[in-house]
């Protein structure tokens, strides 16, 4: 495919229409989204929000094989929080006018998947996707400001690294940006999950990963205790002798 022809794709895809609500909203159609701005952001800053999200759902699509539903609402709400996906619609934050769309390649994953897994296997993924189609991106959700092994390998040298068997059957990974000690461990699940997810499809395939996804259950899945496949893991990660960032 030629730079001029995916050029056409995406402008094909994203030929949108404006429209206003009965409440005041824009409303902008693209060819596999709804967006409704109800956070005032500027007309020219939607279009280009829509633009992203056409070449987002394209990317992960690419990655991934599979494709997320044909229709998806998107919500635009003013606030600073973190985005929440539902079913067919999710909804992204906007402050001063801009909206954060840091976390589309991540919630573009959960719109594929439907979310029907561990969370532990499912926020893995998607943080696993969303660093594998830009990986020199320092602004993405939730691992900010380096790769996800780069903080694994900060974690294990600080001895604060999660046991596996406590982060694979985390049950909420909700978290909030104002931060807590709580929210702290969340946003690490994240991605410890990541990591892991990362680990386990570049060292036994894809078709082991969704095996995976679908028992929930490693031994069955992987043909080893959860504990030989932590430890093949972190030796995995740590072996790449990666500098990391330090937080202080």
């Amino acid at each position: 495919m030629t730079f001029r022809h995916v050029c056409s794709v995406l402008l094909m895809l994203v030929a949108f229409s404006l429209a206003r609500t009965a409440h005041g909203a824009d409303v902008l159609k693209t060819a596999h989204f709804t967006i409704r701005n109800q956070a005032s952001v500027p007309v020219s800053q939607l279009r280009r929000f829509a633009a992203h999200l056409e070449r987002i759902r394209m990317e992960v699509s690419g990655f991934l094989g599979l494709a997320p539903p044909r229709q998806v609402r998107i919500d635009v709400r003013e606030g600073r929080a973190i985005p929440f996906i539902r079913g067919k619609r999710v909804r992204f934050y906007a402050t001063l006018g801009r909206i954060h769309g840091q976390a589309a390649a991540h919630e573009m994953v959960h719109l594929i998947t439907g979310y029907d897994s561990l969370p532990f296997l499912e926020e893995g993924l998607a943080v696993y996707v969303a660093e594998a189609i830009a990986p020199d991106d320092t602004t993405l959700f939730p691992q900010y400001g380096q790769p996800v092994n780069a903080w694994i390998t900060l974690f294990h040298e600080n001895g604060t690294l999660m046991p596996l068997e406590q982060a694979f059957f985390q049950e909420t990974f909700d978290w909030n940006l104002e931060g807590s000690l709580e929210d702290s461990q969340a946003w690490q699940t994240y991605v410890q999950a990541g990591s892991f997810v990362r680990f386990i499809v570049e060292s036994r395939g894809w078709h082991a990963f969704w095996k995976l996804h679908h028992l929930k259950n490693i031994r069955l899945s992987l043909g080893a205790t959860m504990n030989e496949i932590e430890r093949e893991w972190l030796e995995a990660v740590l072996s790449m002798e990666i500098r990391p960032k330090s937080c202080r």
